[in-house]
């Protein structure tokens, strides 16, 4: 770090003691002290000039999270690209931008590694056939990478995936799906939250909710209509 630099850095403490936020994400920037600054705007719900700083730093994730916050789904989708996220990318594009094909295209060129990354491009390709319409070829992906999900642990990635299945579903008016990986996160054990998350998605569908559903509806695989 530079004098300089230093000196910026010491400024920005200074103000924000004071409560002056604004100069001290000016001079964080200027410290060359990206996340930090990024972070201040975040606290003060900028998620545009956040992603700015987040972006000179190239903190690519940081930026792409803040660029959705903002309503610039497109950039956000560079952004994860940026930062080596290709299936966030295409589900950016897929699901937000409306972008089927550029989504697809950019899914199929991704080697998996990880039964996450396996079960998380299936789910890219099922969002973009029922973006196109193509919605039996949809419903059958989406059962697919649902018969993955036991081979995922409880954590971020199964909570991600669940609630991108939850957003095909929707698209398709498929509620038997859904009820299905309702079913299958209560059998794993896999969601913390489960019951509200049920509570809200069913209340959503019927206008009341009735506990979420158990066993019987993982065995009575639905088929695709």
């Amino acid at each position: 770090m530079s004098d300089r630099q230093v000196l910026f850095r010491r400024a920005a403490d200074c103000y924000l003691r004071a409560g002056l936020r604004d100069d001290a994400c000016r001079c964080l920037e200027e410290a060359g002290e990206f996340a930090a600054a990024g972070r201040e705007y975040e606290a003060l719900r900028r998620p545009e000039q956040a992603a700015g700083a987040y972006q000179r730093g190239r903190l690519w994730r940081e930026a792409a999270r803040c660029l959705l916050a903002a309503g610039r789904p497109l950039d956000a989708a560079r952004a994860f690209e940026s930062a080596g996220e290709l299936l966030a990318a295409a589900w950016v594009l897929a699901d937000t931008v409306g972008r089927y094909d550029h989504a697809r295209a950019v899914a199929v060129g991704v080697a998996t590694a990880t039964p996450a990354e396996s079960i998380e491009r299936v789910l890219v390709m099922a969002r973009c056939e029922a973006g196109n319409g193509n919605r039996r070829h949809a419903a059958e992906l989406l059962a697919t990478a649902m018969g993955e999900f036991a081979r995922l642990a409880p954590g971020v990635d199964y909570e991600r995936l669940f609630d991108r299945a939850l957003t095909i579903g929707g698209h398709l008016e498929r509620a038997d799906l859904a009820i299905a990986l309702f079913a299958l996160a209560r059998k794993a054990g896999a969601l913390c939250d489960l019951e509200r998350r049920w509570e809200a998605w069913a209340v959503a569908q019927w206008g009341a909710a009735h506990g979420v559903p158990g066993a019987l509806a993982v065995e009575q695989s639905p088929q695709p209509v």
